[in-house]
């Protein structure tokens, strides 16, 4: 996909999990939020 110019990359961290969240901020990432996950 990334290849084929899709626009994101999503990276999925526990909130809980500090070290991750500023290694990714370090990294340049942004948090965008939560994400809602809906099962039908």
């Amino acid at each position: 996909l990334l290849a084929d110019g899709f626009p994101v990359v999503t990276l999925h961290v526990r909130s809980d999990n500090a070290p991750a969240i500023a290694a990714y901020t370090r990294a340049g990432y942004t948090d965008q939020g939560a994400w809602l996950l809906a099962l039908r």
